[in-house]
């Protein structure tokens, strides 16, 4: 990894860009099935009054989802979901980073 060093023995910008994106999408995809069922749980009672629909509880709805939809329902909307939080998470990263330097680095 010595291309991504600069002459001052720093990470080169866009390796830490990278670094965060990659970090970003990894952790919202890990979570993003749990992500999933707290919003049905939220909004099962605007979308139906029909009782079958409701789950009781978060065991239920993984099983209710799974059974309608497959394993593939609990990632339902992952892709605008990583649009949206991989590109955040790597200027969050650059932005502690900077910081960081800026405070510690006198």
């Amino acid at each position: 990894l010595a291309l991504a060093v600069d002459e001052k023995g720093q990470v080169d910008i866009k390796y830490r860009l990278a670094a965060g994106a990659f970090a970003g999408t990894c952790g919202q995809t890990f979570v993003f099935p749990l992500d999933t069922i707290r919003r049905t749980l939220q909004v099962q009672h605007i979308k139906t009054k029909d009782p079958q629909l409701h789950y009781k509880g978060m065991v239920d709805c993984f099983w209710g989802i799974i059974k309608r939809d497959g394993p593939v329902g609990l990632y339902r909307g992952l892709w605008p979901n990583i649009v949206k939080v991989g590109p955040a998470v790597a200027i969050q990263f650059i932005t502690f980073e900077k910081i960081k330097e800026l405070l510690f680095d006198s």
